[in-house]
């Protein structure tokens, strides 16, 4: 991994890199100026790694701030019951900035490159220290974890349908609530976390898949687009 410490405003930065990190979830309102600020006072480490590489193991501690500048991710996470949840997200994108400081600073998935990818990380420390010195940036932070907080709000009704006890169950599971999602997961298996029949869950996911907003096959659970799935809740 190659480490710059850029030192004044005469940067090697190249223009398209500079404007990649203007894209970048949290520093997005920054103003040019303020960005220079930060990459002067700032150690970044940029690196690059190549498509199936491990960027991130499920409970892994966190001490960086991670963004992904070019390239896409898989989030990948194995619960108690074995059912896995497959997430993919693309540049530019922020991993768990809302688990940093956080009591349990772990990660909940195991984060895979499924293409060549270049990685941005800011040690914990220079966030506290140098980041978090911007009105910008901590208003952006704040904002990132409430929408995490937030989406997660709706209760469940008890006399809710099973396609939408179905939908919200989906919703615990995902970290981001938009994109495409897969879960790799039997129907007895999802059956039992609801508590529902086996024939009911098939019946119900077999609508969904009739309106559009899901895929099924053996074992696997295809949304290629988890925020129009989310609309039936929320």
């Amino acid at each position: 991994m190659e480490t710059f410490k850029f030192n004044g405003v005469q940067t090697n930065l190249e223009e398209s890199m500079f404007e990649r990190l203007l894209s970048l979830p949290l520093f997005q309102g920054l103003s040019t100026e303020e960005l220079l600020r930060i990459i002067e006072c700032a150690k970044f480490e940029f690196s690059s790694e190549f498509k199936y590489e491990v960027l991130l193991r499920q409970g892994e501690s966190l001490s960086k701030l991670t963004f992904l500048l070019q390239g896409e991710v898989i989030f990948e996470k194995i619960c108690n019951d074995g059912l896995k949840v497959v997430e993919y997200y693309t540049a530019p994108y922020v991993f768990f900035p809302q688990c940093l400081f956080g009591k349990r600073a772990k990660s909940d998935y195991t984060v895979i490159s499924n293409t060549d990818v270049t990685i941005l990380e800011v040690s914990k420390q220079e966030v506290q220290s140098q980041l978090m010195k911007f009105y910008v940036f901590r208003l952006s932070m704040l904002n990132f974890i409430c929408s995490m907080a937030e989406v997660s709000e709706r209760p469940l009704c008890v006399n809710d349908c099973l396609e939408n006890r179905i939908v919200w169950e989906f919703c615990q599971l995902f970290y981001s609530k938009v994109g495409r999602k897969e879960l790799h997961v039997g129907m007895q298996q999802l059956a039992n976390r609801l508590n529902a029949s086996r024939l009911g869950v098939s019946r119900a996911l077999h609508t969904l898949e009739n309106q559009g907003l899901l895929v099924l096959s053996r074992e696997k659970i295809e949304i290629p687009f988890a925020e129009r799935l989310l609309e039936k809740i929320f």
